[in-house]
């Protein structure tokens, strides 16, 4: 019992610790995890006398895999790599780590944050292929939180308004930017990003930006961005400034992209040429928050040895990538784009591909995501695919039905192939194809 109690003194300091930096700002708050350990005794199993004077070969199994008061405290220390590593184990660790996970990855608690209803707003995203990433998506992955923080949804141009209106519906205020409309259709009409040096000035593929703020007890004030995307959501994530935050959280699943560089070496590697004050500010917010900044392509393999940050075609679900199931259950089913058109059964973004190459030579030049647009008349999305795949993309859709038919009240709905194409998309990246 002496060795039971060595572990629990280190992790109470640890944790007292950790509870210290989150006061600053930087690691996990009460108001997010707050209720991590509910039903937790539900799923430890009872301690008997006799299990007190278990020898401590077996001190582990018995008296501190299987409770959750305990196990709670290793795994809240326990680093991403550590977690996967532990589910691999024995039967007995890997429900404990489930148990731990569920609960610990618990997407509505996060998103209730920001609305009291997160099933809605998760129908949504369905729906409407909107995406959560930003900083909400990196703090998820790192079970961090960061109070000043905002909410970032990343949605396709056809469905801005139905967007904005649901935050509109859950007491928010739209927040025009000195060149918008005062009214929110108003602007969603015309839009337009704020200024050229704005934090996504000089992206590609954006249409506009929208903020919306709603106040709360004690002044402190809730803010949400909608990022209205030209063609593609991923085109805009792809574009952002460091590997750290590449994460994306569609309904289904949430993606970290580069998740041993991020979560276990704590690196961020530059993935933009801009050097202004406004970047620059970034920079030094997420270095505060624990990240070790690297401004060249090249630089980043003298301090890592992951194999992802190489030049290499890589998928949003392969092998390099940490997805996370997220459980739903929608009782009317996901609604589909028309009449004609199979609901999606996955989020287009889970399709999506890139290259991580270098922008020149010399040890400072920064790094470049390289990837490909895909539109097609039959296709309601857009989609950004790796180099190798997108050329195969035309005759992958020429192989599937791509007609237009007549609805029963006799007017033409265009029958779009997309959850076709995502799941023969799918069987390339896998291989079946």
């Amino acid at each position: 019992m002496q060795h039971l109690k060595r572990i629990l003194d280190l992790l109470s300091f640890r944790r007292e610790s950790r509870t210290a930096i989150g006061a600053s700002g930087s690691v996990a708050l009460p108001d997010v995890y707050a209720h991590r350990h509910e039903h937790a005794q539900d799923n430890a199993l009872p301690v008997t006398t006799s299990q007190l004077s278990t020898p401590e070969p077996y001190l582990f199994l018995f008296q501190i895999i299987v409770n959750p008061e305990i196990y709670d405290t290793i795994f809240d220390m326990s680093s991403a790599r550590t977690l996967v590593r532990l589910l691999r184990t024995c039967h007995t660790t890997n429900q404990s780590v489930r148990s731990y996970m569920r609960r610990a990855f618990n997407i509505n608690r996060r998103l209730s944050r920001y609305f009291p209803d997160p099933i809605a707003f998760r129908y949504l995203q369905a729906c409407t292929g909107m995406l959560i990433s930003g900083s909400t998506a990196l703090q998820f992955f790192d079970r961090t939180f960061y109070p000043e923080s905002d909410l970032d949804l990343y949605v396709a141009m056809p469905w801005g308004s139905n967007i904005g209106h649901f935050v509109l519906g859950h007491g928010y205020q739209f927040m025009p930017t000195p060149v918008q409309p005062r009214d929110f259709d108003a602007a969603i009409s015309h839009p337009r990003v704020t200024t050229a040096g704005a934090r996504y000035g000089n992206f590609k593929g954006i249409a506009g930006v929208f903020t919306f703020e709603k106040g709360q007890p004690g002044g402190r004030k809730l803010k949400v961005q909608i990022m209205v995307a030209v063609r593609s959501p991923m085109e805009i994530i792809l574009q952002f400034h460091s590997t750290c935050v590449l994460n994306v959280i569609a309904f289904d699943k949430a993606y970290c992209l580069y998740p041993r560089a991020t979560l276990e070496e704590r690196l961020m590697v530059v993935c933009t040429t801009r050097n202004d004050d406004v970047i620059e500010g970034v920079y030094r917010r997420y270095v505060q928050r624990g990240w070790f900044l690297i401004r060249g392509f090249h630089a980043m393999h003298l301090f890592s040895l992951d194999r992802s940050l190489s030049s290499i075609n890589r998928w949003i679900d392969d092998r390099f990538s940490w997805s996370i199931l997220l459980p739903y259950d929608f009782q009317d089913g996901i609604t589909s784009i028309n009449s004609q058109t199979d609901p999606l059964t996955q989020d287009p973004v889970s399709v999506s591909g890139w290259t991580l190459t270098a922008r020149g030579n010399g040890i400072n030049d920064p790094a470049a995501i390289e990837f490909h647009r895909v539109e097609d008349r039959d296709l309601f999305y857009h989609y950004v695919l790796e180099s190798n795949l997108a050329l195969h993309t035309p005759s992958m859709i020429h192989l599937m039905d791509m007609a237009t038919v007549a609805n029963k009240n006799g007017t033409h709905d265009q029958r779009y192939i997309d959850n076709r194409f995502i799941h023969l998309v799918r069987a390339y990246y896998e291989g079946r194809f």
